[in-house]
């Protein structure tokens, strides 16, 4: 699934989340130059811990701090 440049923002990140968390077909999920946020962030990190399919991620170039990356790393110590 590419989505770069597409200014999403956070609400996008949101309603993302809520979509694919039992998605079992997606492998790449690119991001990129969206305009996410900690909060966007945050709410893809909790999708990705319940999704095994999703092999390959990509947040280049968004407004992601040290909250959101640490988010996403906790997710990645349990998927």
């Amino acid at each position: 699934l590419e989505l770069e440049e597409n200014n999403i923002g956070d609400s996008g990140a949101k309603a993302l989340a809520t979509m694919l968390p039992h998605n079992n077909t997606i492998t790449e999920f690119v991001l990129d130059r969206n305009n996410i946020g900690d909060l966007g962030a945050k709410a893809l990190a909790t999708m990705l811990q319940n999704n095994n399919s999703i092999e390959s991620l990509s947040f280049f170039d968004n407004q992601i701090t040290d909250l959101g990356a640490q988010a996403l790393a906790t997710m990645l110590q349990h998927n």
